[in-house]
């Protein structure tokens, strides 16, 4: 299933409205739940909106990476903005976080809430993938990453990192030069493809390109 486009700005609801056709079954449940107790939403966790719609709090996560977003802490967050459009001047702030909060309080609630989505992040995360990455990682001669529209962002982020840590690291904008880059991998190299969906043409073809040069383990 192939997640939607960036999120705009404002008309949140509307958005998700529009998506909901094409969701699953339990993106739907959570959809819907949004859709009707959008100021509930901004002040509860993912773990709460999980149990109110009967599914995973990964379910959760999945349905805001499905729309675009960078998580749950991000949907909420401009969810608030838009119904914050509509508030009285002395009605509270959404999101969980109040005019009358000191500043100690607010950043409290900012961290836990990036905290919150950090943890769900690890949930989800196979540790021993992680560990097998993370060989590769030291093994490899260099690296290269792919991807398209806003993971070509995060594909030149990583290629900075990884320069500043003294790693050789390769990242392309141009799509037809990414798959000539794919082809020039080989032994030892390692490639990432960033895609939120799973879908994206270029680096699902850069992905193909460079295993089909590689020998094992490198495939």
């Amino acid at each position: 299933m192939a997640n939607m486009t960036n999120p705009p700005a404002l008309n949140v609801l509307t958005y998700i409205n529009s998506a909901r056709p094409r969701m699953t079954t339990a993106f739907k449940m959570t959809a819907d739940y949004i859709l009707a107790h959008p100021e509930d939403v901004v002040n509860c966790t993912a773990a709460e909106l999980a149990e109110r719609t009967l599914v995973s709090e990964a379910s959760v996560i999945r349905l805001c990476k499905h729309l675009g977003f960078k998580g749950y802490t991000d949907l909420k967050i401009k969810l608030a903005g838009e119904l914050g459009k509509g508030l009285d001047r002395e009605s509270p702030v959404p999101i969980g976080i109040r005019k009358e909060d000191s500043a100690e309080q607010t950043i409290q609630k900012v961290l836990r809430m990036e905290y919150e989505d950090i943890r769900f992040s690890l949930d989800m995360l196979d540790a021993e993938s992680a560990a097998r990455c993370l060989e590769l990682l030291c093994q490899c001669r260099q690296l290269a990453f792919f991807g398209i529209g806003s993971s070509s962002i995060v594909a030149a982020s990583a290629k900075e990192h990884f320069l500043h840590y003294g790693k050789a690291a390769m990242a392309e904008q141009d799509n037809t030069t990414q798959l000539i880059l794919a082809n020039t991998l080989g032994e030892n190299d390692v490639a990432f493809c960033i895609s939120m969906s799973g879908e994206s043409f270029v680096p699902c073809e850069a992905a193909k390109i460079a295993k089909a040069g590689a020998p094992p383990p490198w495939r």
